[in-house]
């Protein structure tokens, strides 16, 4: 769904400040995470977490 290199968005994140896709985790049973990076560090999300537009509160 992302690539290493895309510029994210927190759902949850009423600010909505962009994240850098910093790498892709495979789990067992075919779960996939998302490394992202921001500027107090890297945190590890599902796809169903993030988006590829801000979203507007």
């Amino acid at each position: 769904m992302f690539e290493i290199g895309n510029i994210v968005y927190h759902i949850a994140d009423e600010l909505q400040e962009p994240r850098l896709v910093t790498g892709i985790v495979h789990r067992p049973h075919n779960v996939i995470t998302y490394l992202v990076s921001q500027k107090d560090g890297e945190t590890e999300c599902y796809a169903l977490e993030l988006s590829s537009e801000k979203i507007v509160f």
